[in-house]
């Protein structure tokens, strides 16, 4: 997908290319009818057809220099209003820069365009002919010589301009057709903060889970705030906690390798924040995170695959490296976290969540809130409060 990607950018890049080179192309042309008779009478002083060939394609390899000049300005400012403008943990985002490479790139691509739609005018005074450009009362013959040449390049203009258009109406459309799809969840009013401790903070199981209960005892009581949860890996992100798994009464087909699932460690408040529905069953509760019996919840999808036609609720399963089993007390409803179209990429065979424990501490916190300026005040005043104790996390704000 992400070749197909890359290809069809390339192909929109090179069609907006070549519009821009038709364009100058036929610019050039209209220049060169008008120093028809300058090119007429440098020939007639014995210019040679190469070095007039010679002095219209360096004009344009000049103009095409001083066009990839400003686009990699431009390419340079953009990008870095993009890093002002987008979310600190966007992918790659500050390894991203103008390289080399892309200076490299820019001006060979110059010396192509500008010997490629260069040729125009070349073509034009190679096909004029002096008796008639020195004559003065044929000023309309350069116009009839060009004439086929500007429509060729009208044509060619025509035909890009409505391959960019059909696409960027199937983008459009392909936009809107996302916008209204469900993934599961609702973002409105939502923030993201993701928590780095430091390692004297989580040095022990015990210390981290109270650092974190604390840290989510304060934001809930912070005001503003409607609901605070602890998640270790957000929809959409890109990360996976994975994890083998074994089934009460499935049996894994011959040759294959036990079910792996996402495994999502949340604390009750989660399904709240991210109004994602429990369809049967029951969410978490405090009484989950104490010690109490294992318990967990499956994804409406995990759900139809392992047991199909019969009721989850009460089913059990167990990490394939632990012994104590987990009772399904719950089905929520599917969450797009893969990307927009799966919940899960394909070499995961199912996804569930798990009370937040010692043996799986979240990286990240969900806050249904009513102003993102609040929320970081919150945070902010936080970490004033903990600066004589447990050291404070580095707060990273995400895209809301």
């Amino acid at each position: 997908l992400a070749a197909v990607a890359v290809v069809i950018v390339a192909v929109a890049v090179a069609a907006v290319l070549l519009i821009a080179g038709a364009n100058v192309a036929n610019l050039s042309l209209s220049r060169a009818a008008a120093r028809r008779r300058e090119i007429s009478i440098r020939s007639a002083l014995g210019a040679a057809p190469r070095r007039v060939a010679q002095q219209l394609i360096t004009e344009s390899i000049v103009l095409a220099f001083l066009g990839a000049g400003a686009g990699v300005l431009v390419a340079a400012e953009g990008l870095s209003v993009l890093k002002l403008v987008l979310p600190p943990d966007t992918p790659r985002l500050m390894e991203t820069y103008v390289s080399w490479r892309a200076l490299l790139f820019a001006g060979v691509l110059a010396i192509v365009t500008g010997c490629a739609f260069g040729l125009a005018p070349v073509v034009q005074a190679a096909r004029a002919r002096l008796e008639g450009a020195l004559d003065s009362g044929s000023r309309g013959s350069g116009s009839v010589v060009a004439a086929p040449l500007r429509a060729a390049l009208t044509v060619a203009q025509v035909a890009c301009a409505v391959l960019l258009l059909i696409a960027a109406g199937l983008l459009v459309r392909s936009l809107w057709a996302l916008s209204r799809g469900d993934p599961g969840f609702h973002a409105e009013q939502v923030v993201t903060a993701r928590i780095a401790p430091a390692e004297s903070v989580c040095g022990t199981a015990d210390r981290c889970l109270t650092f974190y209960r604390e840290l989510e005892r304060q934001v809930q009581a912070a005001p503003g705030v409607r609901a605070a949860a602890f998640v270790n890996t957000l929809p959409l992100t890109g990360a996976i906690a994975k994890r083998s798994m074994v089934l009460a009464g499935y049996t894994v087909p011959e040759g294959k390798a036990a079910p792996l699932f996402w495994m999502h460690a949340v604390t009750p408040d989660y399904f709240k924040v991210m109004n994602i529905r429990i369809e049967t069953g029951r969410g978490f509760t405090p009484a989950d995170l104490s010690g109490g019996p294992a318990v967990v919840i499956v994804t409406s999808a995990t759900a139809r695959r392992f047991w199909p036609g019969v009721d989850p609720i009460g089913r059990q399963l167990r990490f394939i490296n632990e012994r104590n089993w987990h009772t399904v007390i719950g089905v929520a409803a599917d969450v797009r976290g893969f990307d927009l179209a799966r919940s899960v990429p394909e070499w995961i065979d199912g996804a569930m969540y798990v009370p937040h424990g010692p043996n799986a501490t979240p990286a990240a916190i969900g806050m249904s809130v009513s102003s993102l300026v609040v929320v970081l005040n919150a945070l902010r005043t936080g970490r004033r409060k903990r600066r004589g104790g447990t050291p404070a996390p580095k707060l990273v704000p995400t895209a809301a």
